[in-house]
């Protein structure tokens, strides 16, 4: 956490902000509640794999954490870059908006 000292324009009175890093606070509490001794056991097996698609969502940054906590590969990141307009894709997590993601699991092989 940092604070950071403004100026109100119209007033010209002082203030400070608290800046907190929500994904630094966000994953401190995870370490808490569960085991991520076990979950890196898991991640290290050769036969499991995972896909995080974060559709260009707020759920990138905490995504990009984890790969670098868990040691994940780059390529287990979908979409985790944060933008405004979601990548113009629809960002509701259901199979209707979710085809890139069902693609590259592999479960459209009959296409």
């Amino acid at each position: 956490m940092r604070t950071e000292s403004f100026v109100n324009r119209e007033n010209g009175n002082k203030f400070e902000v608290e800046i907190v890093d929500s994904v630094a606070s966000y994953w401190e509490l995870m370490q808490k509640l569960f085991d991520f001794d076990a979950i890196n056991k898991l991640v290290a097996r050769k036969d499991f794999s995972m896909l995080i698609d974060g559709m260009h969502g707020a759920v990138g940054p905490y995504a990009t954490k984890l790969k670098e906590m868990l040691g994940f590969p780059e390529e287990s990141l979908m979409r985790c870059n944060c933008l405004k307009d979601f990548g113009c894709c629809h960002p509701d997590p259901n199979l209707t908006y979710a085809g890139e993601l069902v693609k590259a699991m592999g479960l459209c092989e009959h296409e």
